[in-house]
């Protein structure tokens, strides 16, 4: 590859067992990941899935865990380390 790559992962240990708990199949969809990567202008980039969309298209647990609580909590992150 001609740029590094990162894939940083995290899990909130509470949401993980109270999500599990009712739903094991979506354990694919955790912990949630960003990619960090360099694009060709040389500026770093952040990817990720729209979690908090995606829980709410589940409904039910998903959507109150990934779509509102993991959503709140990548935006404080990503508010957090992001300059603009």
């Amino acid at each position: 590859m001609d740029r590094q790559v990162r894939i940083v992962e995290l899990c909130k240990a509470e949401y993980a067992k109270m999500l599990l708990e009712k739903r094991p199949e979506v354990s694919t969809l955790m912990p949630c990941a960003w990619g960090v990567y360099q694009g060709d202008d040389g500026m770093i980039y952040i990817s990720g899935m729209n979690i908090g969309l995606m829980g709410k298209m589940f409904g039910g647990i998903m959507a109150d865990i990934m779509g509102n609580r993991v959503a709140e909590d990548e935006r404080t992150i990503l508010k957090n380390i992001i300059v603009e």
